[in-house]
């Protein structure tokens, strides 16, 4: 499988950089250096030299793959869709499973140590995913967003974490919608209310910071790109579901913010936190 070999090809190279610039900072001897370099040759003695001597081309071309597998998602889930219809009876699930696996992997890579990768899976999942699979990769963002907490500091190594995968699948969420004209593909974001709440619900938990904000300010632009193709989303109940972002977002304003901005001061200056929540104000009333 070429993805996954030039993924792993992605992730030594990463690897090789991390540990290149541990040995700069610690001064460690050529011996040590050779030890390193032969533990990585080992455990990625499958990829080509070829691939791990360009790593600027494997990570154009790893873009190019999943873009090109986000569009054909839905190829496989079609397939076993029409072995049952002519056979009429249980078929294998391997198809499914691939597709599944898939989804899983979007998911994982939104929150990658690569940058680089970050970025090319938000796109590639706003930008080019097929439509037929929405509503298996809003399942899945729904699942694992139901099990993160928020509470803590910020600064913490697993909240970080956290509050990036949200940032991410708020930007992968208004791609979506954004680059949609169709209404039939957009007729697919089934139980998107779910998604949205389940997201402001982790937002109301983080400790007020300029971070904690930023993210309010992506999920609020989410809302209003929502908003505003709301004549083709099939929406469970939409007059509840203004209703319930109405009350939640309204506790994003200063007049309710105002008074928690103290707990922030030793991570962010007052002056920064107001100047956010300003902006936060106009952007809650548009």
């Amino acid at each position: 499988d070429r993805f996954k070999l030039f993924t792993q090809a992605i992730i030594r190279n990463i690897e090789l950089e991390a540990e290149e610039r541990e040995r700069v900072q610690k001064s460690k001897g050529r011996k040590a250096a050779a030890q390193v370099e032969e533990a990585v040759d080992v455990r990625f003695a499958d990829i080509p030299k070829a691939l791990l001597d360009r790593p600027a081309d494997v990570l154009t071309q790893w873009n190019h793959y999943i873009n090109f597998l986000c569009a054909l998602a839905a190829v496989s889930k079609g397939r076993k869709t029409a072995a049952r219809m002519e056979k009429g009876t249980t078929v294998d699930n391997s198809n499914t499973e691939v597709t599944d696996e898939f989804m899983q992997t979007l998911v994982e890579y939104l929150v990658h140590d690569s940058v680089n990768i970050q970025t090319f899976v938000k796109n590639a999942a706003g930008l080019s995913l097929s439509p037929a699979v929405y509503p298996s990769f809003f399942n899945l963002i729904s699942e694992q967003i139901s099990k993160l907490k928020g509470s803590g500091q910020m600064g913490s190594e697993d909240n970080s974490g956290n509050v990036l995968f949200v940032d991410q699948v708020i930007l992968v969420l208004r791609l979506i919608i954004e680059s949609n004209s169709d209404a039939s593909h957009l007729a697919l974001l089934s139980n998107i209310e779910e998604l949205v709440l389940s997201m402001i619900r982790f937002v109301r938990q983080l400790i007020l910071t300029s971070s904690s904000l930023q993210t309010k300010h992506k999920l609020s632009g989410l809302i209003e790109a929502l908003m505003q193709k709301s004549a083709y989303i099939p929406f469970n109940n939409e007059h509840k579901f203004r209703s319930q972002l109405v009350d939640s977002i309204m506790e994003w304003t200063s007049e309710f913010s105002s008074k928690e901005s103290a707990v922030a001061d030793a991570v962010d200056t007052k002056v920064n936190i107001k100047k956010i929540i300003q902006d936060l104000d106009l952007q809650v009333m548009q």
